[in-house]
């Protein structure tokens, strides 16, 4: 099932109506070894409901997407700031396939699909947004699973994050996550703001829910350029292809160290010969 950006403002006011399904909320929580109260699970089912009401929306592109997982598999785990954040409070759609998934205990999986992202009064929190699983008594397209969200306190170290399910593969996710915001914020990505269409603005105001517009996030086309030069004392007589990697760079605004991807390229002196990268082979009669 693909999500296009147009169908996230109907995307969220699903999430949000699940948000108001009590049996939603205490099925889960009764997954989860927890008290399954109706205050309990009104109390949750409000601060999702909250959170939803002030996401900013986006939605990453297959090409975005599928750099966000390559990049993700090499990321270190920093400190966390709201700077870091592209908004305070989020939802955010992956194009594309991701790899990730959450696992239940009933031996299902269920593919990730995005997130949802803000603040409560005490912590910061991430909660996974998924297809459907067989045991969740709702319909829709996507579900959020608040059961199985995690967070921290800003300026804690993430890789003393507090996961709340062992049955989701926590922490490639938020590597996910924090590689998609963090590239977002560096020119290899482009943003474009598009409107919801008049039918579904339409159906969103009989529902009662303000349309809201949708961030796209492209990968920008890289501009060809000539080898880089090496930036040391030794002279290279050839070039070479570099891979993909993350360089931690000092942000003096902000007296911190964030990770930026450095993307595939050549290195070495203009019109050295070329070692190395993908071998080619020629099909001869």
């Amino acid at each position: 099932m693909d999500i296009r950006p147009q169908d996230l403002p109907e995307l969220r006011a699903e999430l949000r109506a699940q948000m108001v399904n009590q049996k939603h909320i205490r099925r889960m929580w009764q997954d989860a070894e927890r008290p399954a109260s109706k205050d309990g699970a009104d109390e949750v089912g409000q601060a999702f409901q909250q959170l939803l009401d002030e996401t900013e929306l986006f939605h990453i592109s297959p090409p975005m997407t599928e750099l966000a997982c390559v990049a993700s598999e090499s990321l270190t785990m920093f400190t966390l700031s709201p700077a870091d954040l592209p908004s305070p409070v989020g939802l955010v759609i992956f194009g594309g396939h991701i790899r990730q998934a959450i696992h239940f205990e009933d031996g299902c999986t269920t593919p990730l699909r995005g997130a949802i992202w803000g603040s409560d009064d005490t912590r910061f929190m991430v909660i996974p947004v998924a297809d459907p699983h067989d045991g969740v008594p709702i319909e829709g397209r996507l579900v959020a699973y608040p059961d199985m969200h995690f967070g921290n306190e800003f300026g804690e170290e993430l890789e003393n994050v507090e996961i709340d399910r062992s049955s989701i593969q926590t922490l490639e996710f938020l590597a996910l996550i924090l590689t998609t915001w963090l590239l977002m914020a560096q020119p290899l990505a482009s943003s474009e703001q598009i409107e919801p269409d008049r039918a579904v603005k339409k159906r969103l105001r009989r529902a009662g829910h303000e349309p809201a517009s949708v961030r796209v996030i492209e990968l920008r086309r890289p501009k060809h350029a000539g080898s880089e030069p090496v930036e040391s004392g030794r002279e290279y007589h050839h070039r070479w292809i570099t891979r993909g990697h993350w360089r931690q760079q000092w942000y003096p605004a902000r007296q911190v160290h964030r990770p930026v991807w450095i993307a595939p390229h050549v290195k070495g002196p203009e019109g050295a010969p070329l070692i190395g990268g993908e071998k080619v082979y020629a099909w001869k009669r």
